[in-house]
């Protein structure tokens, strides 16, 4: 009898351990879609004395389209469109910044956390060259640090900005 209780106890703790590891490496997967709408609004950053820079998220279905344009002593300057959608096939976000000369950039990001979008700039979607990185930190619902990085990850810019719709 004693030998049967130690035996059961025994395999109870082997399976208690074992599903409480299993449940500790359990991550959920991230709502990329979802929580790109974090971009949807008007967002502005104060840049100099007389200058702001300041972009509109749009829905384009469940896309996202974004005008970013510069403001100097009140005169409006488009800066690029982005365009961004998601990618199923590896649960990422892929995006297009057309500028106003016609030349384009492309990127990939993804949301690493719900707060923390991180962006690698690419040469035409290709994922071993990459020209440039950028993370957006959402701080709160009214608030984004965005922070600028050359391709070997040194900072090269941080901006703070602040819905103001």
């Amino acid at each position: 009898m004693k030998k049967l209780c130690l035996t059961t106890v025994m395999v109870v703790f082997v399976l208690f351990v074992f599903n409480g590891i299993q449940g500790q490496t359990t991550q959920l997967k991230l709502q990329q879609v979802e929580l790109a709408k974090q971009f949807l609004g008007t967002w502005q950053a104060t840049m100099g004395k007389d200058t702001v820079t300041m972009w509109e998220g749009k829905p384009y279905g469940k896309a996202v389209i974004t005008h970013i344009y510069t403001v100097i002593k009140g005169i409006k300057s488009d800066s690029y469109l982005s365009c961004f959608g998601y990618d199923d096939r590896d649960d990422k976000i892929k995006g297009y910044n057309l500028l106003t000369d016609a030349d384009f950039v492309t990127w990939i990001g993804v949301f690493t956390t719900d707060k923390m979008f991180k962006i690698d700039g690419l040469d035409t979607f290709e994922p071993g060259i990459i020209w440039w990185k950028a993370e957006f930190e959402f701080k709160t619902p009214g608030e984004v640090i965005v922070r600028n990085f050359n391709p070997e990850g040194v900072k090269t810019g941080e901006w703070t900005f602040k819905k103001v719709k």
